[in-house]
């Protein structure tokens, strides 16, 4: 233990000392105030070990706003993404105008694998969504931001308003808008609002009249840059007014560093909710481990945010009623991990739901057990579990509500949702939410 603490302190002494007399200096102890504690850890180590150096991808937040010249800006969180060594980490922390230092974590999607048989579709049932289109509602232009891997356009026809690439950092329009390598988004978005056109409508989605802009961020192999996600959002915002965006669905994250209250992808979806954007997230599917069959405090970044409306998901057991429903292995469970905060807010059906499938993408490819066979010749659908499906289905959700009271804010939406939640006999509370 000395020796570690002579190992920081000498750290430290080296640090000042390559940084020059000109700039300004944090107080003592305030570096690993504005970082990770596991990252520290790692920065120790490499420092004890410099063979083991590496650059790393970091997001680096300061008190000025400035962003060196060969960083990406990320100017809703005043801050920049760039790769640097732990020298160079700590040599910022060093540095009084440097506010806050993390990794810049791979976002994922939260689906889960499940090798099963496709059950009846009773999922618009279970959440009521039947009873409201037979009301003639199906979320008819109301704009859903959709952070995914892109939409496969088949039952979305006239639907996806716009498609942005932001797998590279910045914004690519694509052509053709109907785009989606990996599969996962246009599973989520037919959840949402698909029409159900190759099923007969019997696999129609929530808000079947709902609109899509289509905002990439995980590319072909199911991962992206949290600094990626960042600059989407950003664009989510600035265009919001444009096509008329009311519900941001962001069906994947990455497991929490730090609190919500410094991480940069938290503060990124507060920005969301505070410009009038029903932010949707989905709880994660760190509910379990081979090792660990039951896992709590496990809820993902950015669902730990207390502004989000997360989502966990549940097993339905392929009945309208919810006596019997229990909740999933793998969905994460709270509370949030330092913040201790009550989390998931809710849950929806995440266990084998049907939803459109991306005809050739890697998922469509590679899991062909998951695939739901209409006809000899077609696989327009693919059976999905995860909390990502159970969040579609409260995005469809606010959709419709959006539609029949466009005054609603985000705020007021959350706490409507969460007033109605019916409260389920099994599953615990940290598991289910309010229901």
């Amino acid at each position: 233990m000395h020796r570690i603490l002579a190992l920081i302190s000498l750290v430290f002494l080296l640090t000042l000392s390559t940084i020059g007399a000109e700039r300004p200096r944090s107080a003592p102890g305030e570096e690993r105030r504005r970082i990770p504690e596991k990252l520290m850890q790692e920065l120790i180590h490499m420092a004890e070990r410099p063979e083991y150096d590496y650059e790393m991808p970091v997001l680096v937040q300061t008190v000025s706003g400035r962003t060196p010249q060969d960083a990406q800006p990320l100017e809703i969180v005043e801050g920049y993404a760039t790769r640097l060594r732990s020298q160079e980490v700590l040599d910022l922390l060093a540095q009084a105008d440097t506010r806050y230092i993390t990794i810049d974590m791979k976002v994922r999607p939260h689906s889960y694998d499940m090798d099963l048989d496709f059950p009846e579709n009773t999922f618009l049932q279970a959440i009521g969504a039947d009873q409201a289109q037979a009301l003639g509602y199906t979320g008819r232009n109301v704009g859903v931001a959709l952070f995914d891997s892109g939409i496969l356009e088949q039952e979305m026809v006239g639907r996806i308003r716009k498609h942005v690439d932001f797998t590279s950092g910045s914004p690519r329009s694509v052509w053709p808008w109907n785009w989606d390598d990996y599969g996962h988004g246009t599973a989520v978005a037919g959840t949402i609002g698909g029409d159900g056109l190759l099923s007969d409508g019997r696999f129609r989605g929530v808000a079947p009249g709902s609109d899509f802009v289509s905002i990439q961020v995980v590319n072909k192999q199911g991962f992206g840059q949290t600094s990626h996600l960042i600059s989407a959002i950003d664009w989510a915002i600035k265009n919001k007014s444009r096509y008329n965006i009311r519900v941001a669905n962001l069906s994947l994250g990455h497991p929490p560093l730090e609190s919500y209250k410094d991480d940069p992808l938290c503060q990124a979806v507060e920005r969301l909710v505070e410009a009038g954007i029903v932010a949707v997230v989905s709880a994660g599917n760190l509910g379990k481990t081979d090792q660990h069959p039951q896992i709590w405090g496990s809820i993902s970044s950015p669902g730990n945010h207390p502004a989000v409306i997360t989502v966990g998901a549940i097993n339905t057991k392929n009945t309208a009623e919810h006596a019997d429903d229990v909740a999933t292995s793998f969905s994460s469970r709270g509370p949030t991990y330092l913040d201790g905060l009550f989390k998931p807010d809710l849950v929806a059906p995440g266990n084998r739901v049907p939803a459109t499938s991306a005809l050739d993408s890697e998922i469509d490819e590679n899991y062909p057990t998951l695939r739901v066979h209409t006809s000899q010749y077609l696989r327009p659908y693919v059976a999905l579990s995860g909390s990502s499906m159970a969040t579609a289905f409260v995005s469809g959700t606010a959709a419709l509500m959006i539609e029949a009271n466009s005054g609603l804010t985000p705020r007021m939406l959350k706490g409507l949702l969460l007033l109605s939640a019916i409260k389920l006999d099994q599953p615990h509370i940290l598991e289910q939410g309010n229901g």
